[in-house]
């Protein structure tokens, strides 16, 4: 019985525990102010990336496979770009409302993997995010732009 239970804990103590993995920082988001249509049409505008899926109904807009040379750099980087890099964009959108007013939230999700060789499998990548980020800016820009041609059309109507 002792030596059974000694060989047990000897094989147990011997396997090493899997490595903790630390929490993922959660996708940027926005909430804004404006029907979901209008947010889903500046988000189409912001996307300057082919696009593969487009459903409107599930609120998914997802990109195609980006290679890292095609793709977004950073202002300040100077490393040339890999081409065993590559990214996917997707967007989720939910609708809402706040105070009666309609509301959509934006969460940008950024896939990134590195291929190393043709053979192997590829290795996921943590982003930066902040082409993330950029692009709900300008879905921002573009709520913006709308909503002022539509009180310039407005003013117009009026005068």
């Amino acid at each position: 019985m002792r030596r059974g239970l000694f060989l047990l804990l000897f094989l147990c103590g011997c396997m090493s525990a899997p490595p903790a993995k630390t929490p993922a920082e959660p996708a940027p988001q926005k909430v804004y102010m404006a029907p979901y249509e209008v947010v889903w049409r500046a988000a189409q505008l912001s996307l300057k990336y082919p696009v593969q899926i487009n459903n409107m109904e599930t609120g998914v807009l997802e990109t195609e496979w980006i290679r890292e040379p095609d793709g977004f750099r950073s202002p300040g980087e100077t490393k040339k770009p890999s081409p065993g890099i590559r990214y996917k964009l997707r967007l989720l959108f939910v609708r809402g409302g706040m105070d009666g007013k309609k509301s959509t939230r934006v969460t940008v999700v950024k896939k990134t993997e590195r291929m190393p060789d043709f053979f192997s499998e590829p290795v996921p990548v943590v982003s930066e995010v902040l082409e993330e980020h950029l692009i709900l800016y300008r879905i921002e820009r573009e709520l913006q732009i709308e909503e002022g041609i539509r009180r310039a059309n407005k003013q117009n109507q009026k005068t």
